[in-house]
């Protein structure tokens, strides 16, 4: 089954970079990884470097051949195929334009973004340190920030990301203080 889906994807490659289209990347999911490093390595473009403000595995796109060679290596199925259009690259657009205020925050937090396209598909998912989802906050159409409440959680470190039409940015990390 992995290997058919290899080939699907080495065929949506094919055709992107003929029809100059878009083109296939892929993405590291903070939720299900685990920071176990066993898929930079395998890596041929070196594309997969730990992100010391996140605490996280990254892939950068522009590196990123959409090889599928650390697909292989990962055991948490952490590792996604993202399509990035050629004249727009919309993941690192989406990456740049999330943050929240305050941080450290005491029981609430308002997270802020901006998306250049309207995206009719747009949540933000909540992380605790596990991996685990803890919420997901569903954005309306209109809406450039959401209030997330966190009063009946324990202090700790929390990861958040935008997820717009099935493609998300990277994961930023936010402190609960009590």
């Amino acid at each position: 089954m992995k290997k058919q889906i290899y080939l699907a994807l080495i065929g949506i490659i094919i055709l992107g970079s003929l029809f100059a289209i878009s083109r296939l990347v892929y993405q590291i999911d903070p939720g299900p990884c685990v920071n176990c490093g066993h898929c930079v390595n395998p890596c041929p473009n070196d594309a997969i470097y730990y992100d010391t403000t996140i605490y996280n595995y990254q892939i950068d796109t522009d590196l990123c051949d959409g090889c599928g060679t650390c697909v292989n290596y990962c055991n948490r199925n952490a590792i996604h195929p993202v399509e990035v259009s050629s004249d727009d690259n919309e993941i690192q657009s989406i990456d740049e334009m999330i943050s929240n205020y305050p941080n450290p925050f005491k029981n609430s937090t308002t997270i802020s973004f901006a998306l250049k396209n309207n995206n009719s598909d747009v949540s933000i998912e909540i992380y605790n340190l596990k991996g685990q989802m803890i919420e997901k906050l569903d954005v309306q159409n209109s809406q450039t920030e959401i209030t997330w409440n966190a009063d009946k959680l324990p202090s700790g470190t929390y990861f958040y990301k935008l997820r717009a039409n099935g493609k998300f940015s990277s994961m930023k990390k936010m402190t609960l203080i009590k």
